[in-house]
Order: C-alpha cells, then sequence, then structure tokens
C-alpha cells in the first residue's frame, strides 16, 4: 500500500517543549480503512493509523493526546490525556464498524467536529499549542473536496495528513465481530469482504481530499 505524508497546515513547531503541546489525532475510522493494501497487502490501513498514531506519539513525549474518530458517528475516542496506557487503550478500539450499519463516510463533518473540538480547548488552556494529524485514505461518500480545512489553520500551529490506499485499490473486509474495547478480553476478528451485487467492493485512495 502507498502512505502518503503531505504538509496540510503552516506553522513552525518546537519539538523541545513537546510538554506543552496537544495532539490531536482525527482518524477516518470508515469502512473503506478496512481494505488490506499497505506494505504488500499484509496490513489493513486503520491498522497502520495506529501504528503510525504510536510513531508519532512516541517522538513528541510529554504531550497531551487526542482521538476523535469516525465510525458510524463521529465521536472523542479519547480525551486530552498524556497517559501513555490510556493512548494505548483507545487505539485498540479505532477500527471500522459495520459497514451495513455505516452512514456513509462525510470528512467535512469530521474535520468541523475536531476544530469545534480544539477551539474549545484552546480557550480553556491558551498557554498550550495545539497540534493536529488527520488520517484517512480520502474517500468521501459525498465525492466532493474538503472545504473545511482554512477553519482549522485558525485554530492549529501545525500539523499533517496521512493518506492511505493505493490506485488499484483492495477489497473492503467486513467486521461481524461486535465489539467493545477491553484490555483483557479481545475478541478474535472475523471478517469478509464487502460485497454488493457485482461482488466485493474496491477501495481506492483519493488524491484529491
Amino acid at each position: 500500500g502507498l502512505i502518503l505524508l503531505r504538509p496540510m497546515l503552516t506553522g513552525g513547531i518546537n519539538v523541545k517543549q513537546t510538554n506543552n503541546l496537544n495532539l490531536f489525532f482525527v482518524v477516518d475510522s470508515t469502512a473503506s480503512m478496512s481494505a488490506k493494501d499497505v506494505g504488500n497487502g499484509e496490513m489493513r490501513r486503520y491498522e497502520q493509523v495506529r501504528e503510525d498514531i504510536k510513531k508519532i506519539a512516541k517522538s513528541f513525549k510529554g504531550s497531551r493526546y487526542s482521538i476523535i474518530v469516525e465510525d458510524n458517528s463521529i465521536f472523542t475516542a479519547m480525551p486530552l490525556s498524556s497517559n501513555a496506557d490510556m493512548l494505548s487503550s483507545a487505539l485498540y478500539g479505532v477500527k471500522p464498524r459495520s459497514y451495513y450499519q455505516s452512514m456513509g463516510t462525510n470528512l467535512d463533518d469530521l474535520i468541523t467536529f475536531a476544530n469545534e473540538r480544539v477551539a474549545k480547548y484552546n480557550r480553556s488552556n491558551p498557554e498550550r499549542t495545539s497540534v493536529m494529524f488527520f488520517f484517512s485514505d480520502g474517500e468521501d461518500t459525498n465525492d466532493r473536496p474538503l472545504s473545511t480545512v482554512a477553519a482549522i489553520k485558525k485554530a492549529v500551529s501545525g500539523g499533517a495528513v496521512f493518506g492511505y490506499g493505493t490506485e488499484k485499490g483492495a477489497t473492503m473486509e467486513e467486521n461481524l465481530v461486535t465489539y467493545t474495547p477491553t484490555i483483557i478480553d479481545r475478541p478474535a476478528e472475523t471478517q469478509s469482504c464487502i460485497r454488493n451485487y457485482n461482488g466485493c467492493i474496491l477501495s481506492k485512495i483519493n488524491e484529491k481530499n
């Protein structure tokens, strides 16, 4: 699979002052992120997202982290915290839910939600610097370019977009297990491809978003 990293926002970050940073990880965890086309087809997109977030968090030790997710709804999976164990537990819950219960993907709504949360934290902690990392394959149910990125530039001091997928695409896998996040009991994932009348549905990267 192809992983892209391109700058999203302007602004410099002094990595020596990581204990004063709020890192917001905004994750598209909708059905298309279950496509298995990372590396040599050995890893699903959302699994690579987890690894990328871990690497970023490790690079910014002492920061506070928050995870905002869109799967079948948009919500805060982890409020701001510097607790590494909480981050690890929250990341395990980052995975697509049932495709057949999905309301589709609206990246504008996800970014709007994230922007509102960042603005709220900024008002409460004006002395801290906010940074946002966005993780997605760019697929949008409405098939339209993002229109809310400009608003984020006012709320954060920097960040990046991580893109996942390939032009060839890969089948999306349907999660058949009802998942309740817990460290002790981790159910096995039973998955098959998501289908329509023509067979398995392919998911491809959308580099326009």
